[in-house]
């Protein structure tokens, strides 16, 4: 076997060795062989592996990945076996030109395995987010999307520049240099942007959710990048910056339906007239708690009636609780019974509500007689 090495070694086709052409005909022959064992048992091993798990991404992750395991393959094996070969250095280094050819093709390669993941993430989030309790906004995957990608554009720029040999550090302090000018002179726009990415993480409210803020109270109807439109009770249209609206106490009305809250509270104070006895207060007091505890809408949680202060112009009972539903119209209902049996039962008791009222008292002097 050595002596017919040697002799293959004596012989030369284009002044390069058999031998050497016979080694990398062997590199050639033994990746596409590599390349079908990997992309066929290796990749389908994985493949089983991932259907054990419930997620679906990882199926997706190992059958999009096997082009491009294949390909990566199959370029590192033809570059391996031309590299052995004594090639032309002139009028053009050949193995120059094929060592930047093939870490072009590697960085393709890694280009489009990339795009596939985000494109499998995308996916993925969209399908969560379905969930309105899911921390990402549907409508931020695509922004997402769209920055990762942008991200990627960039880096593969960057790699691409530095193995074809350019110098990419000047460019990148450009970049920097217009970056900055770039974000003074959109300064609001950028804030609005922002503002409108932790609007959409945090989830203060949703489209279609009834909101109150400082100065204003309506339906959502719209959340851009920009602005969030908002149905104020006037039917008129309010356009407010999302920069503003991240920045802002504001009380979500609709999210009192939520299952574990699912409530609205009454809290008032109820003023009788300073004629009432100490007994009719305790009778009083004891019958509204009756009223109250009769409900099957009203909570135990939080409810309370006491006879609380002596006001300037009445006796006050504090009464909280809360009614169990989170539907405005249907909790006014309630309200209004409550506060019919309410009138009804002082009625029975002699007593009455009291309105506000001041005595003067006039003191009288005796005369001096001249």
């Amino acid at each position: 076997m050595s002596d017919l090495w040697r002799q293959l070694d004596q012989y030369h086709i284009a002044g390069i060795s058999c031998a050497l052409i016979v080694r990398s005909a062997g590199i050639i022959l033994a990746t596409f062989i590599i390349r079908k064992f990997a992309a066929h048992k290796i990749m389908a091993f994985f493949a089983r592996l991932a259907k054990r798990t419930e997620v679906e991404w990882d199926d997706l992750v190992i059958e999009d990945s096997k082009p491009q395991v294949s390909q990566l393959i199959l370029v590192f094996g033809i570059w391996s076996a031309l590299r052995i070969l004594p090639l032309p250095t002139e009028p053009f280094h050949l193995h120059h030109g094929i060592d930047l050819v093939s870490k072009l093709l590697i960085i393709g390669i890694f280009t489009m395995l990339a795009l596939k993941y985000i494109r499998i993430l995308e996916g993925e989030l969209k399908k969560n987010a379905v969930d309105p309790d899911y921390w990402m906004d549907l409508h931020l995957i695509p922004l997402m999307s769209i920055g990762l990608k942008a991200l990627l554009g960039i880096t593969v720029f960057v790699i691409a520049a530095q193995t074809l040999g350019y110098s990419v550090s000047a460019l990148v302090a450009s970049l920097g240099i217009g970056g900055v000018a770039v974000a003074l002179a959109a300064k609001d726009t950028l804030a609005n942007f922002f503002g409108s990415v932790m609007v959409m993480i945090d989830k203060p409210f949703r489209i279609g959710d009834v909101i109150k803020a400082a100065d204003f109270m309506g339906s959502v109807e719209e959340i851009g990048f920009r602005s969030t439109r908002i149905r104020t009770l006037d039917k008129t249209l309010m356009v407010v910056p999302n920069e503003k609206l991240a920045s802002m106490n504001i009380e979500n009305f609709t999210r009192i339906s939520d299952t574990h809250v699912n409530m609205r509270r009454i809290n008032f104070k109820l003023g009788l007239e300073y004629k009432a006895s100490a007994a009719q207060m305790d009778k009083a007091v004891e019958e509204l708690r009756a009223i109250l505890a009769g409900h099957p809408m009203v909570s135990e949680e939080g409810r309370m009636v006491f006879f609380s202060e002596f006001a300037d112009s009445s006796l006050n009972i504090l009464i909280n609780y809360f009614i169990k539903t989170g539907d405005f119209a249907e909790h006014m209902k309630i309200r209004q019974e409550l506060n019919l049996a309410i009138m009804r039962k002082l009625a029975d008791l002699g007593l009455s509500v009291a309105f506000p009222s001041r005595t003067v008292y006039l003191e009288q002097g005796t005369a001096e007689k001249p």
